[in-house]
């Protein structure tokens, strides 16, 4: 049996956002709300900001001075109070405008570059980690394989040949199509008992599979020509991701996925 070991975990990112884009978010999440509770004051809400975008139709508003205000302070609600100051807002808008400036001139300068260089501070990224998805899990194996006989030289070459053959698409003999390779379906058991003590497997794809034939740094064969020794490596990847549900069927004593 080779080393036993596996890692389970989720896909998660830097998530980055200035003082403006932060704003947005929280007002986002407000029109979100308001679309829970009473789906007449979301509509509102997220027609305002779509009118005067550009989204909605003509004649939105009729004060369009007066809605503009009150738009920006809905956007400006979106921040947390500990989080907003009008100066660093400012300053961080000059930032941004120098930057794309900047730009139209040729020149790259980025707004925390700016803003460093003037003031000796940079732009908030106010960073969290998030959620992006579940992972697939890759799992490899190495086995030492010594023949004490010709007869188990015999068996080396055939699990050899089994596994790469089951690792190979299948050509049907047309240009068109090729057919997928074998799919894998690992179990550590105990003679026919399947053990709960170690990892369980969803079904696999062997990804690849190595063989050194000289895993001593050199040849070394019997009369036949096999090596005295063979190291085979296989790199599987499961098909789909670990679900919580899934850890939960294999049952109270058993370690999971």
């Amino acid at each position: 049996m080779p080393k036993v070991s596996d890692s389970n975990g989720a896909e998660w990112g830097k998530s980055d956002l200035n003082v403006f884009g932060l704003g947005v978010a929280g007002l986002g999440g407000s029109v979100l709300k308001d679309i829970q509770n009473d789906r007449s004051v979301g509509s509102t809400l997220f027609g305002d900001l779509t009118s005067k975008i550009g989204i909605g139709g003509k004649g939105a508003f009729e004060d369009e001075d007066q809605e503009a205000d009150r738009l920006r302070q809905n956007l400006l609600a979106g921040v947390p109070a500990d989080k907003f100051d009008i100066k660093d807002t400012a300053l961080a808008g000059l930032g941004i405008a120098t930057q794309e400036l900047s730009k139209l001139a040729g020149v790259d300068i980025s707004a925390d570059e700016f803003l460093a260089r003037s003031t000796g501070r940079i732009l908030n990224p106010n960073a969290e980690l998030l959620f992006q998805g579940p992972v697939l899990r890759d799992f490899g194996f190495k086995f030492l394989m010594i023949a004490r006989s010709q007869r188990e030289a015999e068996v080396i070459r055939k699990i050899v040949k089994f596994f790469k053959e089951g690792a190979a698409p299948v050509y049907d003999g047309g240009a068109a199509l090729l057919s997928t390779p074998n799919v894998f379906q690992l179990e550590y058991k105990a003679g026919d008992t399947l053990l709960n003590t170690v990892n369980k497997f969803n079904e696999m794809a062997l990804r690849t599979i190595t063989v050194d034939y000289a895993p001593d740094g050199f040849w070394s064969a019997y009369q036949d020509s096999h090596p005295v020794a063979v190291v085979m490596s296989l790199q599987f990847s499961e098909l789909r991701p670990i679900y919580r549900e899934d850890h939960k069927k294999t049952g109270d004593s058993s370690v999971g996925y």
